[in-house]
Parts: C-alpha cells; sequence; structure tokens
C-alpha cells in the first residue's frame, strides 16, 4: 500500500490525540476502512516514532495523551 495512505493514518492519529485526548484503534477502523490488524500497526509505529506522552488506559481500551510532567 501506498506510503501517502499509511502518513494520512499517522496524522489522523495525531490529531486525533491533539483534539479529543485519546485515539482507539476502532476510530481508524471507521475513518480508513481498514482492518484492525493495521489499525495496530499503524498506532504501534505512531508510538515508535513519536514522544512518549501516549498511554494506554486498559478500562478506556484507547490511547492516551498525557500532560508532560513539569518540576
Amino acid at each position: 500500500m501506498s506510503n501517502w495512505f499509511k502518513d494520512r493514518r499517522q496524522e489522523f492519529i495525531a490529531g486525533t490525540l491533539r483534539h479529543f485526548g485519546q485515539v482507539r484503534r476502532a476510530d481508524l477502523i471507521r475513518e480508513f476502512d481498514i482492518t484492525a490488524a493495521v489499525a495496530s500497526a499503524d498506532i504501534a509505529a505512531f508510538l515508535a516514532n513519536n514522544p512518549p506522552f501516549v498511554r494506554y488506559d486498559v478500562s478506556a481500551k484507547a490511547y492516551v495523551l498525557e500532560e508532560p510532567v513539569s518540576d
């Protein structure tokens, strides 16, 4: 598949985190009509290439944006 599609999904993940503070695999599946495996791979790639301020919230079943800790 084209890198253009992967890039759009990465942008979607970043934008959804900024706007809503969380993103789920289901968001990607619904928005791009992709499989759960592709959505998982996209999220894993995003987490590998971006700041560590995202954690998985088990109870919400979502990746949640956390505020960086200030001293």
